[in-house]
């Protein structure tokens, strides 16, 4: 389970949809190093190296913010290119 503060979560949120930091930063009207504070708090928080391996956990486990437990949004799904079956997506580029 993923232990996380409601500020943290809407960062790991937008982490997880692939954004930079400088997006992140940008859409929730933080600076860049408060984003990357809050990706250092999550990280070992939860014993995770990097920002990748944060967003598979994400979205893969579920989420305690301040306290309540709650489900992480749920994933997008996509039809693939060639027309086959729905595939689950974590919202990050490397797995689109």
């Amino acid at each position: 389970m993923i232990q996380c503060t409601q500020r943290e979560s809407e960062v790991l949120v937008l982490l997880t949809h692939g954004l930079s930091n400088k997006t992140i930063a940008a859409r929730l009207a933080i600076s860049a190093h408060t984003v990357r504070d809050h990706i250092c708090c999550l990280l070992q928080r939860n014993g995770l190296s990097n920002r990748v391996e944060l967003a598979i956990f994400a979205s893969g486990h579920p989420w305690q913010i301040g306290g309540e437990s709650e489900q992480p949004p749920p994933p997008e799904h996509i039809q693939r290119r060639d027309g086959g079956a729905a595939i689950r997506s974590i919202g990050h580029p490397l797995y689109l």
